[in-house]
């Protein structure tokens, strides 16, 4: 039996920035989505050093066959490049599964943090060509795009 795609999710690509903002409850098919549209941003944004942003404010958490999904390590073509992981977590500690993926196995280059304006103050750290009001921009808008 096949379900339709439930939940939402954006993927952005700026440069030396990627972010994923997740939105409501995800299915499988949702994940599978998810994977392949975040290894598709992958191989455009790491042929440069890159941070990885990934905004779950508005996720409500997944089915048990998505979640499994989702704990899959993510390829990247040039893992050298991702210089960390910077999560935006969801007031619901419950719901902060999404972020324990990792890249090529990178997990210990992952952060959470509480609060946009930490997010932001993580991010001016590295050696990144991108702007931060644009960042701040895209992750303040909190409509499902």
């Amino acid at each position: 039996m096949s379900f339709g795609h439930h939940g939402a999710y954006s993927i952005a690509v700026f440069p030396g920035v990627i972010i994923v903002r997740a939105f409501s409850s995800w299915n499988e098919e949702c994940a599978r989505s998810y994977r392949a549209e975040l290894a598709e941003k992958l191989a455009q944004v790491s042929v440069s050093p890159f941070i990885h942003i990934i905004d779950q404010r508005s996720w409500d958490l997944a089915t048990p066959d998505a979640m499994l999904l989702l704990a899959e390590d993510f390829p990247c073509p040039r893992p050298e490049h991702h210089l960390a992981s910077l999560v935006l977590d969801n007031p619901l500690p419950a719901v902060n599964l999404i972020a324990r993926q990792s890249i090529e196995g990178n997990i210990q280059k992952v952060s959470h943090y509480d609060s946009l304006a930490e997010l932001m103050d993580a991010l001016s750290g590295f050696q990144v060509d991108c702007d931060p009001v644009q960042i701040r921009a895209f992750l303040e808008d909190q409509a499902v795009s």
